[in-house]
């Protein structure tokens, strides 16, 4: 089974779903799609993509996940503004690369898929001021 499936098969039929959470706390699809990417050998990265123009984009890149907060929409260093919101990052996750008001890009062990979807979904819910019932649609890309 392909990743689109495994995806298909999550959100019932459609790459655009409102989340449920696991029991965990952590989006089942952001967990799902983390897991799926990185036995993926075809897959390369995901794109999440929510409301108002909110993107997060998870790349392969060897032995760590990159995190690109694609849409960062404030000039503050990410560590210090993801801290001030609450948003925990994995044990292990360094800050790569940011533009003030453009992007801010983790390196992520993969090992921490669990709590790097905890990361993804607190970022919309914190950084993009998101409900808890947001929606999102998922772009799978080699």
């Amino acid at each position: 089974m392909g990743l689109l499936d495994i995806i298909k098969n999550l959100v019932g039929g459609t790459p655009t779903e409102n989340l449920a959470e696991n029991e965990n706390g952590n989006p089942i699809l952001f967990e799902k799609c983390l897991t799926a990417l990185l036995e993926s050998e075809k897959q390369k990265f995901i794109t999440i993509s929510g409301d108002r123009d909110t993107v997060v984009q998870v790349a392969k890149n060897g032995d760590l996940l990159q995190l690109n907060i694609a849409t960062y929409p404030v000039s503050d260093n990410p560590d210090n503004k993801l801290a001030v919101l609450g948003i925990m990052l994995p044990e292990g996750s360094t800050l790569g690369d940011w533009e003030a008001d453009v992007y801010a890009m983790y390196n992520i062990p993969t090992s921490a898929t669990s709590e790097l979807a905890t990361t993804i979904d607190s970022i919309f819910k914190k950084l993009y001021n998101n409900t808890d019932a947001y929606t999102i649609s998922v772009t799978l890309e080699n």
